[in-house]
């Protein structure tokens, strides 16, 4: 599980430099994260950038996930 959860973090820096020049050009995005450790740092990053987000995950209800994927 170590190496599982090892894998999803070493992953992060890379995507969310990618975010960054997106974000940079206003561009709207979609990220599809299989590790919950991204996810997690994902929106880390987002959060630190001051930018709106939307996150479904697992733990997200169905009636909370109908509302984001609206919002989206």
């Amino acid at each position: 599980m170590q190496a599982y959860r090892l894998t999803g973090e070493s992953k992060v820096d890379g995507i969310t430099d990618f975010l960054d020049t997106l974000i940079d050009n206003n561009c709207k995005f979609i990220v599809f994260a299989h590790h919950l450790t991204v996810l997690d740092g994902l929106e880390e990053f987002v959060k630190t950038k001051k930018i709106g987000y939307i996150r479904i995950d697992g733990k997200v209800s169905m009636d909370k996930r109908n509302e984001r994927v609206k919002s989206f």
